[in-house]
């Protein structure tokens, strides 16, 4: 399935990725466009996390390209950076504060975008906790402040809802919508499908390696959604 974007500012073609005989990736055609927030839903082990490791250049393909703004991933990571929240979301870092690491990631992370960043996604009150002392939710904002607060022009964030309560997740939704609206491209994986929904443009159906559908959300009641959800991935 090729699902277009235009203009794309991320564009990938033919994406295939193999661990021994599993195909966890299976020619994959996706474009994502400046300022676009693209969901991509399915169940645990379709190979989300997969597609985003080689949309980033963390993982190399058996077959396949991927440009951002018309360079290699690693090119562009370089050059200009991205923000990514893996899935797993690990610390190593128990005796830093999230303000320490903020320093090493943008320098001053008291400058005014940087503040609102913090505080759209409400990590400040939790800024000078040291990071071994915080919940799996306050922690998974703070990874997301991390990933966002430089404003890069492309983000990946792998499972961010991933201990959020609701007022976390509306936080999020309101982040994602404020960098999109200054031209971030931002990738979404999750499947917390009601919840991504109400937060991007367009809604990608994945299951057993391939992109099965691809909708617009906005408008669209969360029984249909759940219909055409299961509909996608159990004809897999």
């Amino acid at each position: 399935m090729h699902v277009t974007a235009s203009p794309a500012f991320v564009e990938a073609r033919g994406l295939v990725k193999r661990y021994g005989v599993l195909e966890a990736v299976r020619a994959v055609d996706l474009d994502i466009a400046v300022g676009e927030i693209v969901g991509i839903a399915g169940p645990n082990g379709s190979g989300k996390s997969t597609l985003a490791r080689l949309l980033l250049g963390f993982a190399r393909p058996h077959a396949g390209s991927v440009r951002i703004d018309g360079r290699s991933p690693e090119e562009f990571r370089v050059q200009d950076g991205i923000g990514y929240v893996p899935e797993d979301g690990e610390r190593g870092w128990e005796r830093a504060t999230p303000r320490q690491l903020l320093m090493l990631r943008l320098g001053d992370p008291d400058v005014p975008s940087a503040r609102a960043i913090c505080d759209s996604i409400g990590a400040t009150p939790l800024l000078d906790k040291r990071v071994g002392t915080l919940s799996k939710g306050q922690w998974r904002a703070c990874l997301v402040a991390y990933a966002m607060v430089a404003a890069p022009r492309f983000i990946v964030l792998d499972e961010p809802d991933a201990g959020l309560d609701p007022a976390a997740m509306e936080r999020l939704r309101t982040t994602t919508a404020l960098l999109a609206g200054g031209g971030s491209s931002i990738l979404l994986l999750s499947h917390h499908l009601d919840e991504m929904a109400l937060g991007v443009h367009r809604l990608l159906f994945f299951s057993a390696g391939r992109i099965r559908r691809s909708i617009d959300p906005r408008g669209v009641g969360p029984t249909e959604l759940r219909r055409e959800y299961h509909s996608a991935v159990q004809a897999a």
